[in-house]
């Protein structure tokens, strides 16, 4: 029995760039719905459940991070794979795509082999975050300072208001708060 082809939402302001992507997409086993932009988007993902979003970063009046950032508003785990593509290369955008959620983030032009590479990552993390075998770190952080990570829950700011107390009371030279840092792959250090 033949497996049901998964569903990708393919959003990029340039349509040689969709077409190029959604063969590879097919070619990896996907059904493939391609958007022009931002608004087109998000009005076929209000009403098409998605397992991939390939999204383009830097596109007119809807940007792929408002897109992002707008797929992530759900029931926690059950949003697809987003991989962000764009020709930008700037650490910054980089970085506030993985905060708001990307499961990966790709420069073009990228070789196929390794875009390929990105969406099977993608697609793996959030496999282990849906059997609940990773704790998605966009899911665990709380506004508060609060970490939820399953059966653990840690307040962050409550830590560092304790260890700054404990360290101004047991004596005079102040000693640096205890650093912990909590991984997507589900390791802590």
């Amino acid at each position: 029995m033949q497996q049901p082809r998964k569903a990708a939402l393919l959003v990029d302001d340039e349509e040689s760039i969709r077409y190029l992507l959604s063969k590879q997409l097919q070619e990896l086993g996907y059904e493939c719905v391609a958007a022009a932009s931002g608004q087109e988007a998000l009005k076929i993902a209000s009403r098409t459940q998605f397992d991939l979003v390939l999204l383009d970063v830097m596109m007119p009046v809807v940007s792929g991070l408002d897109v992002l950032e707008r797929l992530r508003v759900g029931e926690k785990g059950q949003y697809p794979s987003i991989v962000m593509l764009t020709a930008a290369v700037d650490a910054v955008v980089a970085a506030k795509a993985l905060s708001l959620g990307a499961d990966a983030y790709v420069t073009k032009p990228c070789s196929m082999e390794y875009l390929r590479d990105r969406i099977r990552f993608a697609e793996e993390r959030r496999g282990k975050i849906r059997r609940g075998e990773v704790v998605d770190p966009h899911e665990a952080a709380q506004p508060e300072g609060v970490v939820d990570l399953g059966e653990i829950t840690v307040d962050l700011i409550q830590q560092q208001v304790a260890a700054f107390e404990e360290a101004m009371s047991s004596s005079a030279e102040p000693k640096p708060a205890p650093r912990r840092r909590f991984w997507p792959w589900g390791k802590r250090t």
